[in-house]
């Protein structure tokens, strides 16, 4: 794991973490896991997240999300969503939006 996270006062936190994990189970078995984290320092705060996972299969994954969040919402973009199952692959088409409030 490496990261460079800045905390000035009175403020949130920002910066990048990036984990590279190996022999994992999650839910599936997991040969590599790779998960980047980028934490902007805007208002709303906004969070990028790319992970990349291989399985015992040689089976490539990836997701790529961007989310803001503020103090009583939170929205954000599913950019790239790719599973490799078996012998067909499936991936997003377009973008996926997605957002939640204090009212759901």
């Amino acid at each position: 794991m490496t990261y460079d996270l800045q905390k000035p006062s009175a403020q949130d936190p920002y910066g990048n973490v990036n984990v590279a994990l190996a022999e994992l189970t999650m839910g599936a078995k997991l040969k590599q896991l790779n998960t980047q984290v980028l934490i902007v320092p805007q208002t709303p705060r906004l969070v990028q997240v790319s992970a990349q996972a291989v399985d015992y299969q040689n089976h490539h994954d990836s997701l790529q999300v961007e989310a803001s969040y503020a103090q009583r919402q939170v929205g954000g973009r599913i950019s790239k969503l790719s599973l490799q199952l078996g012998k067909s692959n499936w991936a997003n088409n377009a973008p996926a939006l997605f957002t939640q409030d204090q009212t759901g």
